[in-house]
């Protein structure tokens, strides 16, 4: 029963696929039980996306170590999830696992815009009430990440008492997810099984091939992106540290494919590695639910899948913007009851296809959460190092500045 209770979502996309094979058309009568737990999903997403935003930007320390660190802390993750995605998107355009197939009858156009009318039609709207459409989604997170900072400028009393609000609609909204999530492996595993059945073995090969390549892109970012970042903050010294300590993490991540559970273990890796308490401290939860490079290459795979399935037309500045999404996608579910479905469910609503492509994406999700939870926790551990060199020598000159002046004064 533990067995069953920690691998049910595996084993219901194993199930799915094999209704699907041995009941082949006759399975596209299970459709109604997936439509269930799809749209359930959906009727949540709006205020779900809002109230973690809000609540994470409300509830920040605001003391200025912690705001300096953030600072750089949120420049590194971005500057080193954007590369990934980038790399990521190199290597589809030069060999693409999936097959030419399609779900959709009629072919979905991206706007051939040029770049900055792309991002501004992805994250604004032109009317308050188009917000609340899944549809808009990246446009919420826009709004209330303003709306967040807005927040933080009001008296301590009153911010409390919004804060207070927010945490109790965050807990009922908690609940609904774990109730929703109870329903989950049998609505994925009879949309699953209903799509094998309609379209038949080829979504088995499609999945089979993002695997290998999945996995070979996440083991390449470690291995040149992420060594490269530990050279710079380190030298060769911290590169070899890092190899010598990261086994426990991989293991502890592959048994409990938690990067939150995983925590202790990297940040006594990272203190091993001769990086800062402080910085370690800080850092190591802000880059547990930020950094996902993991999450990044798979969204952007997942973006990429997408576009073959609904052969969707799309212009080259579109490049840029589907990387802004599957980071977003990644960073602002990460650490919440069905994360990842919520995360996929931003990837359908952003792109705008149609909702029976959400159980697709979840069965990949659920393949790949293990070998996801193993990158983001490794890129943890890389990327901090770098965080702690540019802090101390942002400090450093700092210091040294304070300490002219003081000179100055002096004389």
């Amino acid at each position: 029963m533990a067995f069953i209770k920690k691998y049910k979502f595996l084993i219901s996309v194993l199930v799915g696929v094999l209704i699907g094979i041995i009941f082949k058309e006759k399975a596209i009568i299970l459709k109604p039980f997936g439509t269930i737990f799809v749209n359930l999903i959906f009727s949540v997403i709006v205020p779900l996306v809002f109230i973690i935003i809000l609540k994470n930007i409300v509830t920040n320390d605001n003391s200025k170590k912690f705001k300096k660190l953030a600072i750089i802390a949120f420049i590194v993750a971005f500057a080193t999830l954007f590369i990934t995605g980038i790399m990521t998107e190199l290597s589809l355009n030069i060999y693409s696992p999936f097959q030419k197939i399609t779900v959709s009858e009629a072919d979905t156009s991206l706007e051939k815009i040029n770049l900055f009318e792309s991002i501004v039609n992805m994250f604004t709207v032109n009317d308050f009430g188009e917000l609340f459409s899944k549809s808009n989604i990246l446009s919420l997170i826009l709004v209330t990440v303003i709306i967040g900072i807005s927040i933080n400028s009001l008296e301590n009393a009153t911010k409390l008492k919004i804060k207070n609000i927010l945490d109790v609609v965050y807990k009922i909204i908690q609940k609904y997810l774990n109730i929703i999530m109870l329903y989950a492996p049998i609505g994925i595993s009879a949309y699953l099984a209903s799509l094998i059945g309609e379209y038949g073995k080829i979504f088995i090969s499609q999945y089979l091939g993002f695997i290998i390549m999945y996995l070979v892109l996440g083991i390449l970012n470690i291995i040149i992106f992420h060594t490269l970042y530990l050279f710079l903050a380190g030298g060769l010294k911290l590169v070899k540290s890092y190899y010598k300590n990261i086994f426990k993490i991989i293991i502890t991540a592959l048994s409990t494919q938690s990067s939150v559970v995983t925590m202790p273990t990297n940040i006594k890796a990272l203190e091993n590695m001769g990086i800062d308490k402080d910085v370690v401290g800080i850092c190591t939860p802000i880059f547990t639910l930020v950094n996902m490079q993991g999450n990044v290459i798979q969204n952007t795979m997942k973006i990429f899948l997408l576009i073959n399935l609904f052969n969707i037309h799309f212009s080259s500045y579109s490049f840029i913007v589907f990387i802004l999404i599957a980071i977003l996608a990644g960073s602002i579910t990460a650490g919440i009851p069905g994360g990842g479905v919520i995360s996929n469910t931003i990837l359908v609503s952003a792109l705008n296809v149609p909702s029976y492509a959400l159980p697709i994406l979840i069965t990949i999700e659920w393949m790949l959460d293990a070998f996801a939870t193993v990158f983001n926790v490794l890129s943890d551990t890389s990327t901090i190092p770098l965080v702690s060199k540019l802090y101390n020598r942002k400090d450093g000159k700092n210091a040294n500045l304070r300490r002219e002046k003081f000179s100055r004064k002096k004389l």
